[in-house]
This record gives C-alpha cells, sequence and structure tokens, in this order.
C-alpha cells in the first residue's frame, strides 16, 4: 500500500510539472467542447420531436461537456509507456525488479489519472455550466455513483491499455496496436457519440464491451440513464476481467521474453 501511494504521488508530481502543456490541452478541450455541442445542437434541431437516442438537448450537452472532462482522465486515446519499454528492451530490467509490473503501473496510472480530473477534468464541466442549460444528479447519493464509476471507468481504462501495450511484446512494434486501441476506443467508448445514438443492435453491443465501461458507462450514471447497479456491476465485471487477462498476457510474455535485437 504504501509503495502504490508514492508511486501515484510522484506521478501526479511528475503530471503536475508540464504547467504549459496542461494549459494548451484545457484550451483545445474546451474550444472542442463548443464545437462539439454546435453540432449536437444542429443534429436535435433537425431530429423529429428534438430527441435521438432518448437524447434531449440537456442530456446532449451534458454528454459533451462530460467527454471532455474525462477524455484525458481515462486516456482516451492512448498510452504507451510499456509498449516503448518492451520495443527497447527496458522492460527486462523491469521483470528483475521486486514487484509486480501490473499494480505498479497501476497505482502510477491512478497518479496520471487523479491530476488530469483535477487540472483537466472540472474546467471543461464549469465552463459548459456557464454557457448551456446542464443537467446534474439530482441527490448526492447520484454524485457518490459517479464518483465511484469514474474510478472504474479509469481501472478499465488501465487494463485495456495494459493489455493492448503487451501485445508489442509479439508484434515489437507500438503504432499498429496503438493506432487500433485509438479507433475502439474513440468509438465503442461513446467518445465520437453517444452510444444511444447507434442503431439498437450496435448500441446493445457496445454496451457490452469494455470501452463503453471506460467513458460512457459513468456519463450515463451521471444522466441517470438505466439502473446505476447494473451500469456500476458491469464496470466491476470488467475490471476483474481486464485485470485477469493482462495479468494472464504478462505471464505469458515473461515466459518467453523477445528482446528486439537480439
Amino acid at each position: 500500500m504504501r509503495l502504490g501511494w508514492e508511486l501515484a504521488r510522484r506521478e501526479f508530481q511528475r503530471n503536475s510539472a508540464y504547467r504549459a502543456a496542461t494549459v494548451s490541452g484545457l484550451f483545445t478541450n474546451t474550444v472542442f467542447g463548443f464545437l462539439r455541442a454546435a453540432v449536437l445542437i444542429a443534429a436535435l434541431r433537425s431530429a423529429r420531436g428534438g430527441r435521438i437516442g432518448g437524447y434531449g438537448m440537456g442530456e446532449a450537452l451534458t454528454y459533451t461537456w462530460l467527454t471532455q472532462s474525462l477524455l484525458m482522465v481515462v486516456a482516451v486515446w492512448g498510452w504507451n509507456d510499456i509498449a516503448l519499454r518492451i520495443q527497447t528492451g527496458d522492460i527486462a530490467t523491469d521483470f528483475l525488479r521486486p514487484y509486480g509490473l501490473q499494480s505498479w503501473w497501476l497505482a502510477r496510472d491512478g497518479g496520471r489519472a487523479a491530476y488530469q480530473l483535477i487540472a483537466r477534468g472540472v474546467f471543461p464541466l464549469f465552463t459548459g455550466w456557464i454557457f448551456y442549460s446542464l443537467i446534474w444528479p439530482a441527490n448526492a447519493l447520484r454524485w457518490l455513483a459517479f464518483s465511484v464509476s469514474v474510478v472504474l471507468a479509469v481501472v478499465v481504462s488501465f487494463g485495456v491499455r495494459f493489455i493492448m501495450n503487451l501485445l508489442v511484446f509479439w508484434t515489437l512494434d507500438w503504432r499498429g496496436v496503438s493506432s487500433i486501441h485509438n479507433v475502439l476506443m474513440s468509438v465503442c467508448s461513446g467518445m465520437v457519440l453517444p452510444v444511444a445514438f447507434f442503431p439498437h443492435g450496435v448500441s446493445v453491443t457496445l454496451r457490452a464491451l469494455p470501452w463503453y465501461q471506460a467513458l460512457q458507462a459513468p456519463i450515463d450514471v451521471f444522466l441517470s440513464r438505466g439502473d446505476v447497479g447494473n451500469v456500476i456491476g458491469v464496470q466491476v465485471l470488467w475490471v476483474i476481467a481486464t485485470l485477469a487477462a493482462g495479468r494472464g498476457l504478462l505471464r505469458l510474455a515473461h515466459r518467453k521474453l523477445v528482446v528486439q535485437g537480439g
């Protein structure tokens, strides 16, 4: 526990050192929030009854600013630290150290996510609240459920990213794996469009996948869409599944370590 806390704290501090990058990223997130809001407003105004997939204007705008707030928290566009260490061969040194590789990186990712939530998560949502009529949870219990769902979303996202990074043991290059992950995460997580906007069969399928749990699930909890217990329960199942799969893949890679170059 002490090691995990120290790793998370140091990662938080490391991320906070890049203030210029944080400010520029925050500005970009906010600008794209206005652009995405404008697109959804136009779509809903042209839709029959002013609703698409159960989303009215308030739900769509809240969804927009929540995705802009959470996209860096859950690392929508990937994370290649382990993949780069595999490609250079530095991962062999990591295997010799007296700690679990998965728990080490999970603790660090928790520190990263905490910083991104504070530095780049609050301001976009606050901006959306100033300029638009957003929908807010009705009570403290819903806020608590949303907070739990965000934590689970970060862990599911880490579990998927960890697996994607480990696949570089067999591909020896991270670019292809990273590109596939970015496409899947952008489309299947509800980042590009709310999952409810897709045809019913596609929407049901996406809700069963881990990428949905990493972004759209906490948004659904925030907007009171669906049963909260079921949403969080599925997230917990995917936390267990992705971490277990990552651990199994790590064991397999450990048995037959391939270092590029010899």
